[in-house]
Parts: C-alpha cells; structure tokens; sequence
C-alpha cells in the first residue's frame, strides 16, 4: 500500500494548493508536511501558492532536491 499512498499524497498536496490556495491554515499544514516528506507536489503546492515565513530558505532547499526547471516558477511574478 506504500505505492497507492504515496499517489493519494501527492493528490491531496495539488488538490490544497490548487483549491485553497492562500489559506493560511492549508499553507501551515504543507509547510508541515514538506518538513518529513520529498514529494515534489507538496513543494510545489505550498511555494506556488502561499506566503509562508522562511519563503528563501524553502526556496534553497527545494532546489536542491529538485531540478531547475521545475522550481523556476517559483520566484517568478
């Protein structure tokens, strides 16, 4: 079951950020989150679509675990 709930996470992190994007509340639990996991879709969700404090230093280290192109957007705008 590691497969299917490893998928349904990373689900549920581009659901939070595509839906509530903003919320305070949603953005503290995938900061949370990214805090014990590697998946690249709550990064995402959480540095595409929140204002969370230590915003450069996620920044750094989700370059380091992810390519450029995939974090390039999230500087962007």
């Amino acid at each position: 079951m590691r497969a299917e709930t490893a998928a349904f996470m990373r689900e549920l992190a581009r659901h939070l950020g595509d839906r509530h994007q903003g919320d305070v509340r949603v953005g503290q639990a995938l900061r949370d989150w990214i805090r014990f996991s590697d998946h690249y879709e709550a990064w995402d969700a959480l540095l595409s679509g929140f204002d969370v404090e230590g915003r450069e230093a996620l920044i750094r280290r989700g370059r380091v675990l992810f390519p450029g192109p995939l974090t390039r957007h999230w500087t962007e705008g």
